[in-house]
């Protein structure tokens, strides 16, 4: 567990991507929170660690930045769970550093919301175009293929 972040409960994890995920790559508008937010409303059950540069900023900056802080979205806020540990390198950068995290902490349910290079082969990534993000249709689409892998039985 990084320090001042909460930890794991055991739930399944969604490793998030914020730029090219949560806005236009590296724009920092966040204009698709509404559509981040309704995802986590509709997977109560699902825990989140952040997958990303963003990671280095303190938890309540990074929960302020995912619009968290108020009350509306304030119960979303416990399912942020910690962040990703030092970027690594190499072609499947990201895909290797969630690996590791989730071998460091026990986690077997995972998939990623990201617009890195991952392998091919990787089933447990929803790859977003850096442009469109979660937005408009991805979200329903982002939603089935979450729910598809980890919704509780």
């Amino acid at each position: 567990m990084t320090p001042k972040w909460p930890g794991l409960r055991g739930h399944p994890v969604l490793f998030c991507d914020v730029d090219g995920v949560l806005h236009h790559n590296q724009s920092g508008t966040f204009c698709w929170l509404p559509e981040f937010h309704s995802i986590l409303d509709a997977c109560p059950w699902l825990d989140v660690v952040l997958s990303t540069n963003w990671r280095t900023g303190s938890r309540a900056f990074l929960l302020q930045q995912l619009d968290m802080s108020r009350a509306e979205t304030s119960h979303l806020a416990e399912r942020v769970r910690d962040v990703t540990g030092p970027e690594l390198s190499g072609r499947y950068k990201r895909h290797d550093e969630i690996v590791a995290f989730a071998r460091s902490r026990g986690v077997h349910r995972f998939v990623a919301l990201d617009d890195a290079p991952f392998p091919p082969t990787c089933e447990w990534v929803f790859r977003t175009n850096p442009d469109e993000g979660i937005g408009g249709d991805r979200c329903r689409e982002a939603l089935e293929f979450i729910q598809r892998l980890l919704a509780p039985a």
